[in-house]
């Protein structure tokens, strides 16, 4: 990347006035009409600090994501403010971090950050697209406020104030709390560096759609490279899906707003396609590259949000310390990945077939599918051991969406034989949320027995040894037929025509219908 040189920091720096030093929080602006070669100058005021030589970081990591991303590699030319407005170039000691010396009298740092790709035609090698940021002047951006504003450590915990100077032809969309919005300027806060972090923003012309979920307003917020403006047929077709899952969790989710901020590049051909989704608290980033057809848009954005909103309740509502105390420099890793994903992702099956939204036999392709992906992966690691690997072993990460589902599949039709159908990992959520919540983590080593104690089976400590901690494969024919079902040796289901009544009625405990 090359170097800006002194006399443009100076001109640039000569657009802000910033209030003088705080001993409180952050205070950040940059100023999105004025990008060079798609990057933004920034400039972060910092709270007193009490150390004399401290460093300023980007994340190495973000929640949600399980691979090194090093949002650092980005970030150019970092200069430290010091009082009496001396001024020094800090020096880099890796990709994601910057030595600052003379700390108690830093002032503010400037730094310029670099886009991640001009479009998603093009883009390619790094992962994990949709935790990046896209600056394309005057017309859209997608802020992902990891790539964009760094932190000192030890001070994560302090507020955060950021202030963007836009285009007035420009909206946001985002779920941070505003302070301050007009034609020239959006102004937001968080309480701390993980909330700034978990508030994506797009700015945009206007393309938004609202669906109200009683209690609960989720916005759709979208921007193609089309022009075309997709928002209202997008919400239409997921309104009912997000209705069935707010139904299914309880009639009540962790948050009152909700956003799902989409940038969709239109391809020229059919194929290849790509769409990738980032769940945060209150919103989700979603990026497509497809053609131009509002249908398959749809579809597409039903897909990924069947699985991302589902997030508000695992991890973002039920998690363990080690996500509630995230270290962006170098996350612990928790041994639940099988909630937060495998969980979830059996939801997104079961939520339509228990909801009447499709048949019986659609649910078991669906479980059929799974069943075959599985079978690419390592059949002995325990999914215990995929979670605290997951970042070393990429290779078998996507196993957590096929295992993992069909693991809490297993363990739903379990529970249901043993209460006599009342309790499933369903009820079993409900229950764990009693105990745990938003701002209440799990120790990661005590979630396996508070399971077996809210479900009041003792049995369960063996699946779980078995089938989470252990190496052994889904007992998945040893539980269909407990309900009826035969599970072939090409991996296809059928309905037993000689299921006895009580295997009939565990099948429609489990999946409901008559």
């Amino acid at each position: 990347m090359q170097k800006i040189t002194l006399s443009l920091f100076l001109i640039l720096f000569s657009v802000y006035v910033l209030p003088a030093q705080t001993s409180v929080g952050f205070h950040a602006q940059t100023d999105l009409r004025k990008t060079e070669r798609d990057r933004l100058f920034v400039t972060m005021e910092v709270p007193k600090l009490n150390t004399s030589k401290t460093e300023f970081h980007f994340p190495k990591m973000v929640p949600g994501i399980y691979g090194e991303l090093n949002f650092g590699m980005n970030v150019d030319s970092v200069w430290g403010i010091y009082s009496k407005n001396k001024r020094r170039l800090l020096p880099r000691k890796d990709t994601n971090s910057w030595h600052i010396p003379d700390a108690k009298k830093l002032v503010r740092v400037e730094y310029f950050v670099n886009d991640d790709f001009d479009d998603l035609a093009s883009y390619s090698g790094r992962m994990y697209k949709s935790a990046r940021s896209i600056f394309t002047a005057d017309t859209v951006f997608v802020i992902n406020n990891n790539s964009v504003f760094g932190f000192i450590p030890g001070y994560e915990k302090r507020p955060y104030e950021i202030t963007f100077k836009k285009p007035a032809h420009l909206s946001a969309s985002t779920s941070l709390t505003n302070t301050n919005t007009n034609d020239s300027i959006s102004s937001y806060s968080a309480s701390s560096y993980a909330k700034l972090v978990d508030n994506p923003i797009l700015f945009a012309d206007p393309d938004t759609s609202v669906i109200q979920l009683d209690d609960v307003r989720v916005t759709v917020a979208v921007y193609s490279t089309s022009g075309k403006k997709v928002a209202g047929s997008i919400a239409e077709k997921v309104a009912p899906l997000l209705k069935l899952q707010k139904q299914y969790l309880g009639g009540k989710l962790p948050v009152t707003t909700y956003n799902f901020l989409l940038y969709h590049f239109a391809a020229s051909q059919p194929r290849p396609t790509f769409g990738e989704g980032l769940e945060h608290s209150a919103s989700t980033v979603i990026l497509l590259h497809m053609m131009m057809n509002e249908e398959e848009i749809s579809r597409s954005v039903y897909g990924i949000a069947s699985h991302e909103f589902l997030h508000t309740i695992l991890p973002l509502a039920l998690h363990s310390e080690e996500i509630e105390n995230y270290n962006f420099s170098g996350p612990a890793m928790s041994r639940h990945l099988w909630l937060y994903e495998g969980m979830t992702e059996y939801f997104t099956m079961h939520i339509p077939v228990k909801g009447g939204a499709i048949s019986y036999e659609e649910f078991y392709k669906t479980i059929e599918g799974k069943i075959a992906g599985m079978k690419e992966f390592d059949s002995t690691l325990s999914l215990t051991s995929l979670s605290k690997l997951a970042v070393q072993r990429q290779d078998q990460y996507m196993n957590v969406y096929l295992r993992g589902a069909l693991v809490s599949l297993c363990l739903d039709i379990r529970l249901r034989e043993l209460s006599g159908g009342k309790l499933g990992v369903q009820e079993l959520i409900a229950l764990l949320l009693k105990e745990y919540g938003v701002n209440k983590p799990f120790k990661d080593d005590e979630l396996f027995d508070k399971i077996v104690a809210v479900s009041g089976h003792p049995e369960i400590r063996e699946f779980i040894m078995k089938y989470i901690e252990g190496g052994f494969q889904p007992p998945l024919y040893e539980n269909l037929i407990k309900t009826g079902l035969k599970l072939g040796p090409d991996g296809k289901i059928s309905s037993d025509p000689n299921a006895s009544a009580s295997q009939r009625l565990l099948r429609r405990q489990w999946l409901g219908g008559n």
